[in-house]
């Protein structure tokens, strides 16, 4: 569809038409990364949430049960990783080609979704995977046989997923 603009001028908005349509299409939904509410330990850990322990390990906590009056410091690594990905290179590239391909016709929000999705929850493994700081104390790894602080069982490392889910849509302007 041409637009004619003052002075004789037309532009095609034919692309930006087919852009604003895929969006409206999509603009209720969001990606999430993390463990979700299925996620948990089992009977032999009280059925806890797996987000429950994340939390925990961000944070720091003082524990109960047999390890009662010890602590367990904070390792953050989900800020750590999403401030690096907030000005991470590579992802603002890996974003800007892929609203490029939604701009071209050759992607859609969702897929752009779903890759985002599956980069963050890859991205967040990695992350659990090579964090070192603080180590261990002598006696937990000696309990667990190695030394990694956010690895214990590999339940919470495998129960980071992503999904996209619905939200409230968002009311659009005629600005677009």
């Amino acid at each position: 569809m041409a637009k004619k603009v003052r002075g004789g001028v037309e532009i095609d908005t034919t692309r930006w038409s087919a852009m604003k349509k895929r969006l409206l299409k999509d603009q209720n939904l969001e990606v999430q990364v993390g463990a979700f509410s299925g996620a948990r330990y089992g009977k032999g850990n009280n059925n806890l949430p797996v987000a429950q322990v994340m939390q925990w390990n961000e944070e720091g906590h003082r524990n109960g049960g047999r390890y009662d009056g010890t602590y367990t410091p904070p390792r953050p690594f989900m800020r750590t990783f999403f401030f690096a990905l907030h000005k991470s290179p590579v992802f603002q590239k890996f974003l800007a080609l892929r609203i490029k391909g939604i701009f071209e016709g050759t992607h859609s929000w969702r897929n752009m979704y779903e890759d985002a999705g599956e980069f963050v929850e890859e991205g967040l493994k990695m992350t659990v995977d090579k964090w070192s700081t603080p180590p261990n104390k002598a006696s937990t790894i000696k309990e667990k046989g190695f030394n990694d602080p956010l690895i214990e069982t590999g339940k919470m490392r495998n129960s980071i997923k992503y999904r996209i889910k619905k939200v409230a849509a968002i009311k659009m302007g005629s600005g677009l």
